[in-house]
């Protein structure tokens, strides 16, 4: 019996050294796992998206989607400060000699528009993962149309044109996760939508020979005025995808 215990105690003795002898001399390692590249003061960022609105107008074929050029400028750490802009211009025209009457006929046409909307973002977290901020941004411009048309076997020549300009008022709240070390964020907004639109209306100006008559057709309608102000107010919310790419 006590020959066991001996060999019992002797056993746990060596494999207490064993573990003890592995603990002692074991090297510890670790290896670090980069889990997000946030930017900070100085750091620029470009960025695009699309909204509920987008989708919705996308279905109807008449998506506004975010402007083309949208850059992001981390003024410190926390503030940011942003810009959309997009601006376009197209032409149409034709001219021609009209086979039957000889006579000059001509159509021309342009559309244009351009926007802007400075804003601001102040963001919450110093985390490299989730990045919660909110801010607000200034939706401005216009969007105009032009249009005309001359006979020239009755010298008539009818033009219509629009110029809509616009205001608005966008806060928000939102959050970006950063991917892995690259300098890329996928985020989320959440934004109320304000906006007032004042020369809802068609200009149309008919010249024939010296004399020219002027008139006024509101956008949704076919009647006509001497004089009219038209314009229209917008409330409204929707949440907004983005993915930015951020750069020195």
């Amino acid at each position: 019996m006590k020959r066991k215990l001996l060999l019992i105690f002797v056993l746990l003795g060596a494999v207490s050294y064993a573990a003890n002898a592995q603990l002692t001399t074991g090297t510890p390692s670790a290896k670090k796992i980069v889990i997000g590249n946030r930017p900070q003061a100085g750091d620029f960022g470009v960025y695009t998206g699309i909204s509920s609105t987008d989708i919705v107008s996308l279905v109807g074929g008449t998506a506004t989607p975010l402007p083309m050029v949208n850059v992001k400028y981390y003024v410190t750490d926390r503030l940011e400060a942003r810009v959309g802009i997009d601006v376009a211009a197209a032409r149409k025209w034709d001219n021609g000699i009209e086979n039957s009457s000889n006579a000059k006929l001509s159509e021309r046409a342009a559309e244009s528009w351009a926007y802007i909307a400075p804003g601001i973002a102040y963001h919450f977290t110093k985390h490299n993962i989730i990045d919660v901020y909110a801010g607000a941004e200034i939706p401005l411009g216009y969007y105009g149309v032009r249009e005309s048309e001359y006979d020239g076997s009755s010298d008539v020549k009818a033009i219509s044109s629009s110029i809509n300009p616009n205001i608005g008022l966008r806060p928000f709240i939102g959050l970006q996760a950063f991917i892995a070390d690259l300098p890329i964020a996928i985020g989320l907004e959440y934004g109320w939508t304000g906006s007032l639109s004042f020369g809802e209306k068609v200009k149309n100006t008919l010249i024939s020979g010296g004399s020219k008559q002027v008139t006024y057709t509101p956008l949704d309608t076919s009647f006509t005025f001497n004089k009219l102000r038209a314009g229209s107010t917008l409330l409204g919310n929707e949440i907004r995808l983005t993915v930015a790419y951020y750069f020195k």
